[in-house]
């Protein structure tokens, strides 16, 4: 429920104590597990040697190098880079969960989320959504409107807005 939802500073925060529990370290989780999520951040170039790679060992190896480029400060013994994806994971996997088995960051707010990384801003709401039932009334006006739930992201650096909506009314917010 929408409503039970924390304030996503609130939840940032939650997760982040709780990636701290949980973590490993980069190239210390299994290259399969690895490359299921991180394939939403790699770049094309990485995908390309990724499918050249021929056993596990040079899989973590491209797993190590792989958050070991992307460290902001490489003279410390954190990898914010990987925390921060880390953290993304459990908040997808919190509050954008679609059914009892399915992962969070899976779906598409999951994989945007991975993509992009926490919306400067995020609204939720419901839109209309008009059925024509065949049943015109005297002036034109349709005879039934459901309101469907919104969700609507808005990333400024990127002036991107995106809204997502559940069309189906089956708990799935999809992109519109």
């Amino acid at each position: 429920d929408k409503k039970d939802e924390p304030k996503q500073q609130d939840a940032k925060e939650k997760a982040k104590t709780e990636n701290k529990k949980s973590h490993k370290a980069p190239g210390k989780q299994s290259s399969k597990a690895f490359y299921s999520i991180a394939r939403f951040i790699m770049t094309d170039d990485e995908k390309e040697i990724w499918k050249e790679l021929v056993d596990e060992k040079e899989r973590l190896e491209f797993v190590r190098e792989f958050w070991e480029k992307r460290d902001p400060t490489p003279n410390t013994e954190e990898n914010e880079s990987f925390n921060e994806f880390r953290e993304r994971i459990a908040y997808a996997n919190k509050w954008f969960k679609e059914s009892s088995k399915g992962r969070g960051w899976d779906t598409e707010r999951g994989r945007i989320l991975l993509q992009l990384g926490f919306p400067d801003r995020r609204e939720f709401g419901e839109a209309d959504d008009v059925v024509r039932s065949g049943r015109l009334s005297n002036r034109g006006r349709l005879a039934s409107s459901k309101r469907i739930p919104m969700e609507i992201w808005s990333y400024y650096q990127y002036s991107l807005r995106l809204v997502f909506v559940d069309i189906e009314y089956l708990g799935k917010l999809s992109l519109y």
